[in-house]
């Protein structure tokens, strides 16, 4: 996750910050100068789960639409989701590069980790994998430990 000026400015100040991505929050916090943690929180505040690093944190790159369109011979850029292409997409929709194994579980950011969704469909993969997976079968599964 890559912080904002601003954001990496109030952390300067402050010893963690909450800060918001995609539907999501997110508390990053420092120590000694750099950042030490960052845990995924609900809406009202309650722990998720701790945010790990990608296994390539120091070969981070930007992927383009462009270029995942390229590495799968695309002629022309589409959602993978629902097969619409840019031209077809609602005035405030685009087309987004998103990690089919998301970086804080272990994936890459590599191209062959990546797929091209509509903005739409991004939000709707975000919302199933936080409402079903998040608080609905670890909800369970935390309630089977404990």
């Amino acid at each position: 996750m890559k912080l904002t000026d601003e954001e990496y400015n109030s952390l300067e100040e402050k010893e963690e910050i909450e800060i918001e991505r995609e539907s999501q929050k997110y508390i990053i916090g420092k120590s000694n100068d750099s950042i030490h943690y960052a845990k995924r929180v609900t809406p009202t505040g309650k722990f998720v789960d701790w945010i790990t690093a990608p296994k390539n944190k120091d070969e981070r790159i930007n992927i383009k639409v462009e270029n995942v369109s390229k590495h799968y011979k695309l002629k022309e850029p589409y959602c993978f989701f629902c097969n619409r292409k840019r031209q077809e997409l609602g005035i405030r929709e685009t087309l987004t590069v998103d990690h089919i194994l998301e970086l804080n579980e272990g994936g890459e950011d590599k191209i062959e980790n990546t797929q091209i969704l509509c903005s739409a469909c991004h939000k709707l993969k975000l919302w199933y994998k936080t409402y079903i997976l998040y608080h609905l079968i670890r909800k369970k599964e935390w309630a089977k430990k404990y």
